[in-house]
């Protein structure tokens, strides 16, 4: 018992390592507040509008009522929802602080979780102390942290880096014939409503692995566990999924059109400057650093112990060429060949499983050293430590900049008025609304709630809350009366409580609000956006995901205590 409790403590205070290296890297962030990202503004209306309507007890928000100046946005039919849930608890730490210091604690919640999700992932394979330089490597890695956190903002992806490493451990798991499939199924859930780009790259990575693993393992078993637990994973993620596949007509997705969203704007080794130039030549500046640290953490390994197996090596290996392959004109014809892997946009977001091969690296290479030679673990890891601390010198003027908003009063003035109006990425404007998002969010500052004809009698809106508002009205000839919430599928109205009464429903040519066109008389007026049939078959696939994992887990339950011996 007194080493099991030791073990326990040991473990404990490498998790607190963790979680204390997260929070002090991100400690600029509780003073001064999120950087001024790429998609800062638009993290931060949807945090405070997120956060509120589940305070006001909506268990998953799609429709934001106050965003584009309060005329509302379907955001969250089609961006993963779960960063924004775990950037909610931001909110409940800390309710009386600013919100973008709300924001930075959600973040910074973020970034521990994924190392210590890596922890557990590199624990179930080496000692503690590699595991936990492994971790802290992946969090401070410079994509991860100073790409997708600071200049990018980019919070799904950000996110994602929590589930890659469970997906490992829950595919090592499996091959070797433990009962891993719920695990990955939940797991690969989770990843698919936090990042879907991120999901389909690292999905082809998983899939890599698994192949690697299998070649030592009974594949015919292996690949049907595989594949229930990745088909399962779909299933649970179908309530988001499946909206968001379905739903796109809907929205101004010809913003991700432009060429700056092409892929082959962003591939390396081309000889064609990136959209953003400055931008690419620092990317590839942090990338080609990270992929040193995996050489000489390699070198090291190899020098300590020449006879290291290459099932440690290979997957990694493998995981490096394949990122870089991605990143250059090579991959062009993948790129032709699968449609849907244009959508990933930007092949630089591959970085992600370049940066977990690099963690996954150090704990493997510093594990295989310090077992042959501390002194050259030391060497290594002092040669790796010195790069990332020259990225961070040469890349320090660029991210201390983006705290610029919060010391320059026209940035800071610039902000709060983005923040007051609400402002919401273009693409995801329905498509009705055809004025571009300035001049639209201009206009809709400039109206009331609720519009109409004065000489058609009276209207007053008496409920107004996501997806659902109420208007008293006593007309004494028909009127048409306009709402200031843009229109979307799925926006119906009815006369009082009568499911039958129905008033019909429009988009205004100009604007794209919903225009109501109601009778004479007097009555009150209910406005819903109910659910189209993406939601509803989302929803339901999700529930069906839900009963066979539970399913699954009982049978195997039962599978596993009438063959164990002890049972």
């Amino acid at each position: 018992m007194p080493t099991r409790n030791k073990t326990i403590q040991v473990e404990a205070v490498h998790l607190c390592i963790i979680v204390l290296a997260g929070a002090f890297v991100c400690l600029p962030m509780f003073i001064y507040g999120v950087p001024n990202g790429h998609s800062a503004v638009y993290n931060l209306v949807w945090l405070r509008e997120f956060a509120a309507q589940i305070a006001n007890g909506e268990l998953y928000p799609r429709w934001l009522l106050n965003v584009n100046a309060g005329a509302g946005s379907p955001a969250f039919f089609f961006y993963a929802p779960l960063p924004f849930y775990i950037a909610s608890l931001g909110v409940v730490f800390c309710s009386a602080c600013d919100i973008s210091v709300q924001l930075a604690i959600g973040e910074s919640l973020m970034l521990s979780l994924s190392g210590v999700a890596f922890y557990v992932f590199a624990r179930a394979n080496t000692g503690g102390l590699a595991a936990t330089v492994g971790a802290v490597l992946y969090m401070v890695l410079p994509y991860h942290f100073e790409f997708n956190l600071w200049h990018r903002q980019a919070i799904g992806e950000f996110a994602a880096y929590i589930w890659m490493p469970l997906l490992l451990l829950s595919v090592q798991k499996i091959s070797r014939g433990e009962n891993a499939v719920a695990l990955m199924a939940l797991v690969y859930g989770l990843l698919i409503i936090t990042h879907l780009p991120a999901a389909l790259l690292f999905s082809v990575c998983l899939l890599i692995y698994m192949v690697m693993l299998s070649a030592n393992s009974d594949w015919q078993a292996t690949l049907p566990r595989f594949l229930i637990g990745a088909l399962l994973g779909i299933m649970l993620s179908g309530i988001y999924l499946v909206p968001a596949l379905f739903m796109q007509e809907y929205i101004r997705s010809e913003y991700w059109q432009s060429p700056r969203f092409f892929y082959d704007r962003w591939l390396f080794f081309d000889g064609i400057a990136e959209p953003n130039s400055e931008f690419g030549d620092r990317l590839f500046f942090v990338l080609g650093l990270s992929t040193a640290i995996f050489t000489i953490l390699w070198g090291v390994a190899y020098a300590a112990d020449r006879r290291i197996r290459a099932s440690r090596f290979f997957p990694w290996l493998i995981f490096v060429v394949f990122a870089w392959f991605l990143m250059s004109p090579l991959s062009i014809p993948l790129w032709k060949f699968m449609p849907l892997l244009q959508k990933v946009q930007f092949p630089y977001r591959i970085a992600i499983v370049l940066d977990l091969a690099v963690a996954a690296s150090a704990a493997y290479a510093l594990q295989i050293a310090c077992n042959k030679s501390r002194a050259l673990a030391v060497s290594g890891l002092g040669a790796c430590l010195v790069l990332l601390g020259y990225c961070a010198y040469s890349g320090y003027d660029k991210v201390n900049a983006l705290l610029d908003p919060y010391t320059d009063p026209e940035l800071v003035a610039f902000m709060d008025a983005q923040l007051a109006a609400g402002a919401g990425p273009p693409e995801y404007l329905p498509t009705w609304v055809k004025p571009p998002p300035p001049v639209i969010r201009n206009f809709v500052a400039s109206q009331p709630r609720l519009a109409m004809e004065s000489a058609a009698g009276i209207a007053k809106v008496t409920g107004w809350a996501p997806r659902k508002i109420e208007i008293d009205v006593d007309l004494i000839h028909p009127a048409d009366l306009l709402i200031r919430q843009f229109y979307f599928p799925g926006w119906q109205a009815w006369i009082d409580q009568s499911e039958e009464t129905r008033i019909g429903v429009s988009p205004t040519q100009s604007t794209g609000f919903v225009k109501l066109s109601a009778p004479a008389g007097r009555y009150r007026i209910r406005m819903e956006l109910t659910p189209l049939w993406p939601e509803i078959v989302g929803t339901l696939i999700t529930a069906i995901g839900l009963l066979l994992l539970i399913a699954w887990i009982c049978v195997r339950s039962i599978v596993e205590s009438k063959t164990d011996p002890g049972g």
